[in-house]
């Protein structure tokens, strides 16, 4: 049996006092290997160096790695870090960096070099040389940074400048880095085309600077003109040589001499060869020369001509001459295409000129002399004889010299033929004979002279046919003999023609056509069989029917049922007449009435509104273009209702108190009702609506002053009719039986009639008293209006229509009243 004794945890201080003691531990330890390690600079190889340029750096270590860099002094404590690579190490201890003094590093004698490294940071001992630094050196100038040169050019060595005066140029050829410079300029080489760059730099002070760079483009030759050989005709203008190319320029020789921009001018008063040669630069390159001949070539002789003399009339022909590539022109110069025909209608003389061309050159014009000789033709007194046949002839006539005739047949005589009467031409374009006359030697043109023999005509119609009513049919005539013609029918058409025609008819019934009658000039002539035709006319019927309501309101519609027979023309269209019965059925009218469209044997139509009343025939009718159809008539008699129609009378005048009546007459069938509407100068009344059963008809209205009235509207079982418009008047006069005796007494009113000035007096009026007067017309309206104190007092009624007016006069309580009249 193992006993385990019981464990107890430390106190916090004794946790604590342990912590510390391990943190004290590891801090010795580092500061014991810290102190322990170091790092030296070694003396450099060199001691003095140029800005920009490089020097190896060796350190002596004891850590066993770390980052290491290399710092410059400023020339005094301040240690600067500067771009340095790894080169290489040795064992544990030894390492070597490349370092680079910085271009802009001033220069200075006191320079010093240290390494340092980090993790362990130690700062390493400098080296012991004292370095001194020597200032970079600018870049050259050079004066161009590119140059462009021609392939094969002959060329000069690059040039540039150094900045200081004792500083020498170290040239490097193409290579941008690296090589080994020379103090010989580079020559650069035009052998091939492209872009090559050249660097150069310059040396002070055995410090080198960064090199400049010249970029030369070796181009390419311009290309060759195009060879040319031009020829020109002696005594040609002098030829613009126009070679194709640019910035030519032109040389005596094929080699050397200086080049002339401006083009040579030919002389072609010699014959014989020149030669030029010429170069064309683009892209600032010259090309090769290439040879310009000039070829002035012999002008040759003119042709050879002969005149030409030829009748008037004669057969047309072209001229000729005797050379090579014949080219002609008319009197002013004009070029013909080809040698010109001479044309022999009119007589005269006239010239034409010629060249040949030999060689590409053109010679002198020769001129050719032209007569026509005139031949004037014979004149024949008709130049178209139309004969009928068997007829005596005559001969036939012209006038002129050596007359010479031709027949139909080809033969020629000096004797005036006489055309045979026998038999008719059978030639619908004559026969036609010739006739010419002979002077100076050449015969005229032939004249024609052409004979009809007309036969008497004869002619035949065809176009038996059958057709709907309405459809015209052609009818063709056809002739014999010779037109023009005169013909008739035997339905009384009579025509003209010159030829077979065609007519159209429209008969309106089965008709035969005949030829009654054909004549021409020569006179009338025979029928011949098939002179006649017949159109048989289909004519279609329409039979109205019964109504199936006698009776109809004017303005209403109305349904009429038809059938029918046969065949209507495309285009026809079915409607309604209305005729009103009459005693005498001659003097029925049928008028149209407004109709819709017929559908299934109906067609409807509406009953003219102002239609009056009465008893009426209707009947269907069909348009059937060209001919209408009229169908029967319905064997039911139509009652037409007419609408209402009234007029108000009863102008009046009456006394305040008084009845007034007013009176309308209706047309149209009772009962009526109708509405009226009053109006005063105070505004339109309310609308009243009466009925009447007898007509005229009488109602009673009781005005308190002047009113118009007027109808609004009547109707009555057929509908709304119409009004006349009128408007009646019924004048209220006032009573005057309030008046005062004594002011009526005391009041002279004149003139009456007045026309523009009413004098009103008031005898006895005292001066300290108004009198009112009003006037107002027979409507109650006041019209003037005037306060006086005046015994006399006048009224200017230029303002006022004619007509009646009341003039009333108050004087304190007192009223009188007086009735005026304006003219």
């Amino acid at each position: 049996m193992t006993h385990h004794l019981p464990c107890r945890k430390p106190s916090k201080q004794v946790r604590w006092g342990l912590f510390r003691s391990l943190i004290l531990f590891i801090l010795l330890l580092w500061v014991s290997q810290v102190s322990a390690q170091t790092l030296d600079t070694e003396p450099l190889a060199v001691t003095s160096v140029c800005a920009g340029s490089q020097i190896d750096v060796t350190g002596i270590r004891t850590a066993a790695a770390g980052e290491f860099t290399v710092q410059l002094s400023n020339g005094g404590t301040i240690y600067t870090e500067i771009p340095s690579v790894f080169l290489s190490a040795s064992g544990r201890y030894e390492i070597v960096y490349r370092a680079t003094i910085p271009a802009n590093t001033p220069s200075g004698t006191n320079y010093r070099i240290r390494m340092v490294s980090k993790n362990p940071d130690i700062n390493g001992t400098p080296s012991s040389t004292t370095l001194t630094v020597k200032t970079k050196p600018a870049i050259p100038t050079v004066s161009t940074t590119s140059l462009s040169l021609c392939q094969a050019q002959s060329t000069v060595p690059l040039s540039a400048t150094t900045t200081d005066a004792s500083a020498s140029l170290i040239w490097y050829g193409t290579n941008a880095t690296g090589g080994t410079g020379t103090l010989v300029p580079t020559q650069p080489s035009t052998a091939t085309t492209g872009v090559v760059t050249y660097y150069v730099a310059q040396k002070l002070n055995e410090c080198e600077s960064d090199r400049a760079a010249i970029a030369v483009e070796i181009k390419p030759p311009s290309a060759t003109p195009a060879a040319q050989i031009l020829s020109v005709c002696q005594n040609a203008s002098a030829p613009v040589l126009q070679p194709t190319g640019q910035n030519l320029l032109w040389y005596a020789g094929s080699t050397g001499g200086t080049g002339s921009t401006t083009a040579p001018v030919v002389s072609t008063s010699q014959t014989g060869q020149s030669t030029y040669y010429i170069s064309q630069t683009t892209n600032g390159c010259e090309s090769p020369r290439v040879a310009l001949s000039v070829i002035i070539a012999p002008t040759p002789l003119a042709p050879v001509v002969s005149p030409k003399i030829s009748c008037q009339f004669a057969p047309a022909e072209a001229v000729t001459a005797v050379g090579e590539n014949l080219t002609w022109y008319n009197i002013d110069g004009n070029k013909f295409g080809s040698a010109p025909t001479i044309t022999t209608d009119k007589g005269g003389s006239f010239s034409l000129l010629v060249t040949q061309t030999v060689g590409g050159c053109e010679s002198p014009r020769a001129t050719l002399a032209i007569t026509i000789l005139t031949t004037p033709i014979p004149v024949v007194s008709k130049a178209v004889v139309e004969i009928c046949q068997g007829t005596t002839a005559q001969p036939l006539e012209a006038t002129g010299t050596n007359l010479k005739w031709t027949d139909p047949n080809g033969t020629v005589t000096t004797t005036a033929p006489t055309p045979p009467t026998l038999n008719a031409s059978t030639n619908p374009n004559g026969d036609v004979y010739y006739v010419t006359q002979t002077a100076n030697g050449c015969e005229s043109p032939k004249v024609a002279i052409t004979v009809f023999v007309q036969a008497l005509p004869a002619m035949s119609i065809l176009g038996t046919t059958t057709v709907n009513l309405g459809v015209e049919v052609p009818l063709q005539l056809t002739f014999t003999g010779v037109g023009p013609y005169k013909y008739k029918l035997s339905n009384g058409l009579t025509g003209t023609a010159i030829k077979d025609t065609t007519i159209l008819v429209l008969p309106e019934r089965t008709t035969t056509y005949q030829v009654a009658e054909v004549s021409n000039k020569c006179g009338t002539g025979v029928l011949t069989s098939g002179s006649s035709v017949t159109v048989t006319v289909l004519v279609p019927a329409i039979q109205t029917l019964s109504f199936t309501s006698a009776t109809v309101c004017a303005g209403a519609s109305l349904t009429t049922s038809f059938s029918t027979s046969g065949t209507f023309n495309s285009g026809s269209v079915f409607k309604l007449q209305l005729a009103r019965v009459e005693t005498d059925t001659t003097k029925m009218s049928y008028a149209d009435m407004v109709t819709s469209q017929a559908i299934n044997g109906q067609v409807v139509g509406t009953i003219p509104t102002n239609a009056t009343g009465g008893s009426y025939r209707v009947r269907v009718v069909a348009t059937n273009p060209k001919i209408p159809i009229t169908g029967s008539i319905s064997p039911t008699i139509l009652t037409v209702r007419a609408l209402p129609a009234a007029t108000l009378t009863g102008n009046q005048t009456i006394f305040e108190g008084q009845p007034a009546s007013l009176s309308v007459v209706f047309s149209g069938d009772a009962p009526w009702r109708f509405s009226y509407r009053d109006s005063t100068s105070s505004g339109l009344g309310t609308v009243q609506s009466l009925t009447a059963n007898t007509n005229p008809y009488s109602f009673a209205v009781g005005p308190t002053k002047t009113t118009s009235y007027f109808l609004t509207s009547v109707s009555n079982s057929c509908g709304n009719g119409s009004l006349t418009p009128r408007i009646v008047i019924i004048s209220v006069n006032p009573l005057l039986g309030v008046e005062d005796q004594s002011l009526a007494e005391a009041v002279d009113v004149y003139p009456v009639p007045a026309t523009t000035t009413l004098t009103v007096h008031i005898n006895g009026l005292p001066t300290t008293q108004t009198a009112l007067l009003e006037i107002t017309d027979l409507t109650g309206h006041t019209t003037s209006r005037q306060e006086t104190r005046q015994s006399t007092t006048s009224f200017s009624l230029d303002q006022h229509p004619a007509g009646i007016y009341i003039l009333q006069i108050q004087v304190g309580d007192r009223r009188a009243s007086r009735r005026i009249v304006k003219l």
